[in-house]
């Protein structure tokens, strides 16, 4: 539950899912985009977005006042997307959130 008008702070942590062991996500790059539906070509709102413990494998995500202000009520979709070293892009979370 997001809710408008106030700060949101997420942190997921990224586990192998065969040793269920940290991803290490040195030197990796993060995003995160909310959109109102799956198929949606255009997001909502980005998400600020940073590598919060790159061994343990930690991201954190987040929106100001500002952005859950300007949120329409109802169910979104949000997806966070790494970048490793190669350029390769991944969606690692997917996800449905309420305002």
């Amino acid at each position: 539950l997001i809710k408008t008008g106030t700060t949101f702070d997420q942190v997921f942590t990224l586990e192998d899912g065969v040793s269920n062991s940290p991803v290490n996500l040195t030197n990796f790059g993060v995003a995160a985009q909310m959109r109102k539906h799956p198929a949606a070509k255009t997001g909502v709102t980005t998400f600020t977005s940073s590598i919060f413990d790159s061994v343990g494998g930690k991201i954190q995500i987040g929106l100001s006042t500002t952005q859950t202000a300007q949120l329409k009520p109802g169910r979104h979709v949000y997806d966070v997307f790494t970048t490793n070293t190669s350029g390769v892009v991944e969606c690692v979370i997917e996800g449905v959130t309420q305002t």
